[in-house]
């Protein structure tokens, strides 16, 4: 999960907070899909925000809290790639 590691803390440093209603700390290591099982190279899944949340929502409706998301997972994305 050293990828998924490298992303969450991104985000986290980003100033997202970790959902607290799955995994340790919003993350949760699958058995059961084979699209992050079976790839030959590191796969993960990202669920951003929850739309329940006003701030979360409020980031996912506009540009700027999308381009922020973007951000994040491209820096967590090129330090995984940086430390291999």
């Amino acid at each position: 999960m050293d990828l998924a590691h490298s992303i969450h803390s991104q985000l986290v440093a980003a100033g997202f907070t970790p959902a607290t209603h799955t995994g340790i700390n919003g993350l949760t290591a699958r058995s059961d899909l084979a699209e992050l099982n079976l790839d030959d190279y590191p796969a993960i899944q990202i669920a951003l925000g929850n739309t329940t949340n006003t701030t979360d929502a409020e980031m996912i409706e506009t540009a700027d809290g999308r381009q922020k998301y973007a951000d994040a997972i491209v820096e967590g994305l090129t330090a995984a790639l940086a430390a291999q």
